[in-house]
């Protein structure tokens, strides 16, 4: 199907994809676009980010750093002026902070958090009085699997456990501003082959090769391979289509299975 988010506007926050590649913000951007969305884009990148705007004609943009809250409303704002409104928010902005429970500091597990939760809830603070105006709209967060599963061999604990107060802000929001007309669900991916992967997962992965750490991941999976950033962003589609009209409040889990299996 084609044209599910027509007359939409969209803000995606964390659109470009540091040192080319196609990341989640970017494959969310795009598809959104394919479905007849107008596109707003943020990233502290300029780079990442005029080459995704490069790919969606008509797309606007905000340079800045979503941890102040100051550019997620300036990015609001020129969202609004420029097509008339906010439908979606799409808040893609994280990272996988290094650092293990036993010796990480406690400014890198804040800085994780104020990466990975933080940007999210500034950014909805922004966007909720630009969605009353329209009389709703469709938040969608990303974060993991790993903030339901401890996932081995990965030694950092910053990144798990802001993912999942990832998970129970967005349950918050939306029993909260469910009146409002605004429904807010999160994206759970697993495994999904992304530039992320390599700079950051593998830096916590005992020195495993790009190759091997594939391989023994894709063993565990049910369906047996690795899923990509455009998986990740048909989900999101779908959560900001009127066909979730009636879902709010959902982890919806993208992982080929892996969540299934405890072995």
């Amino acid at each position: 199907m084609t044209g599910r988010l027509a007359g939409k506007v969209a803000l995606v926050c964390g659109a470009g994809t540091e040192g080319g590649g196609l990341g989640n913000g970017k494959a969310a951007a795009l598809a959104f676009a394919e479905q007849g969305a107008r596109l707003h884009l943020l990233d502290r990148d300029p780079a990442a980010l005029a080459e995704t705007a490069g790919e969606i004609p008509g797309s606007t943009t905000t340079i800045g750093d979503a941890t102040d809250p100051a550019v997620l409303r300036e990015a609001v704002s020129a969202c609004e002026s420029a097509h008339g409104g906010l439908d979606i928010l799409h808040n893609n902005i994280g990272a996988a902070v290094q650092g293990a429970a036993e010796n990480v500091t406690a400014e890198t597990f804040e800085r994780g958090f104020r990466l990975n939760v933080t940007t999210a809830l500034l950014a909805i603070q922004a966007a909720i009085p630009a969605m009353r105006r329209r009389g709703g709209g469709s938040i969608i967060n990303i974060a993991s699997i790993s903030g339901i599963r401890v996932l081995e061999g990965l030694a950092y604990v910053a990144y798990p456990v802001a993912k999942a107060a990832l998970s129970q802000l967005t349950r918050v929001v939306a029993a909260n501003h469910g009146p409002d007309g605004i429904r807010c669900n999160v994206i759970l991916p697993g495994f999904i082959l992304t530039p992320m992967v390599e700079r950051a997962v593998l830096g916590a992965a005992g020195g495993m090769t790009l190759d091997a750490y594939l391989a023994k991941r894709s063993a565990a999976i049910p369906l047996g391979r690795w899923g990509e950033a455009r998986d990740v962003a048909m989900a999101a589609v779908y959560l900001a289509s009127d066909e979730a009209r009636y879902v709010t409040g959902v982890e919806l889990v993208v992982d080929g299975g892996a969540t299934l299996l405890t072995g």
